[in-house]
């Protein structure tokens, strides 16, 4: 197995019992809990995910110490164990390879429809499949991991690869996702690979590696985007992509300033394509900039030649900005690199959703 963790000095118990399990490279189960993620609950919280992880290990007769952790909801509370225990013991004996697309519903918390996603591709002669659920609407800027998102795989593979290729896929997918710029103590990103496919095991970077990659790769993405779509009270999807930068850091940074900017989030809401509020973000960074090569576009429309304004045709922009997916490019003009950095509009919704979160 495989994982990512949040990097919050403040990390929820579940992460600190996880990252534990994880040193001896493998796992046989995951139990998960939604609406209290156990987080700054102390002594309790661990001794809580000991007790998890003990009845799912006697539920599935398994060693304890072959179980993971991960929980999402309120920080602050102890968990309900009464309602935890009945759970887990429900959720052991109802098993099923159907089951899927019920733990991707089970574990929300905001979200307004499950995030789920599998893949077939071809290794080494041999019909290969990676699978996905995943949980986050909102407090999502990772650093390292984000969210909830379990990943499983029949490829066979070594525990020092799988992890080296989660974290490359992991970072060019949900470490390019923010909703609303917040860091969450319980982001986890977890990879189980059980061997079943029967391919000759992966040990090296060879080609059976770059073929596992690109399909690690694409469901990685595919789940980034459903999580952006599905912002805290989102209406629309944006890609943020940022050209011709310096490096590869600096497209990203810049990418993300305009990804987690209120103006910019609050225009893409209104339908207002507002290419100044895109400038000023950018310019706020510091990244390398040429003013008079810098190009934006909105929906693909160009809306800012070399630093100044275009004509548009308005009519055609609106009816662009209307869709549930929307794109802004700004090119740099200072060198070859580039980054995408997905995220949502901002809404009323996304601020009733979250003053009422605790009550």
């Amino acid at each position: 197995m495989a994982a990512v963790f949040t990097t919050n000095t403040l990390k929820a118990a579940p992460i600190l019992f996880s990252q534990k399990i994880i040193r001896n490279k493998e796992a046989q189960a995951i139990v998960i809990n939604s609406g209290v993620a156990n987080a700054c609950t102390g002594q309790q919280g661990l001794n809580d995910c000991e007790e998890m992880a003990a009845l799912t290990a006697k539920g599935l007769d398994i060693d304890a110490g072959q179980v993971l952790i991960a929980s999402t909801g309120v920080i602050g509370e102890y968990l309900p164990m009464p309602l935890l225990r009945s759970g887990i013991e429900r959720a052991c004996r109802n098993l099923s390879p159907e089951n899927g697309a019920k733990a991707a519903q089970a574990i929300l918390t905001t979200d307004t429809k499950p995030k789920h996603k599998a893949v077939a591709f071809r290794l080494q002669e041999n019909n290969c499949t990676i699978g996905a659920i995943s949980k986050g609407s909102g407090m999502i800027q990772p650093n390292m991991a984000t969210m909830i998102s379990i990943l499983t795989t029949d490829v066979a593979i070594s525990a020092d690869l799988l992890q080296k290729a989660l974290y490359q896929a992991v970072n060019v997918s949900y470490n390019r996702l923010t909703i609303d710029g917040e860091m969450s103590t319980n982001d986890c990103v977890f990879c189980l690979a059980n061997g079943l496919s029967g391919n000759r095991i992966i040990n090296k970077e060879n080609q059976a590696y770059d073929v596992f990659l690109d399909a690690l790769n694409a469901i990685c993405l595919d789940q980034t985007r459903k999580l952006a779509a599905d912002g805290e009270g989102a209406t629309k999807s944006i890609s943020v992509t940022v050209t011709n930068a310096r490096t590869t850091g600096q497209a990203e940074q810049a990418a993300r300033a305009v990804a987690n900017s209120q103006l910019v989030k609050t225009a893409i809401y209104g339908e207002d394509p507002n290419w100044g509020r895109v400038i000023s973000a950018i310019g706020s960074t510091g990244v390398d900039i040429r003013p008079d090569k810098l190009d934006i576009w909105f929906a693909d429309i160009p809306v800012a030649r070399e630093g100044a304004a275009v004509p548009y045709d308005t009519k055609k922009l609106k009816a662009a900005l209307k869709k549930k997916d929307i794109k802004i490019h700004a090119s740099l003009g200072t060198g070859t690199e580039k980054a995408t950095i997905y995220t949502c509009d901002l809404t009323h919704k996304y601020i009733e959703i979250n003053a009422e979160y605790h009550t």
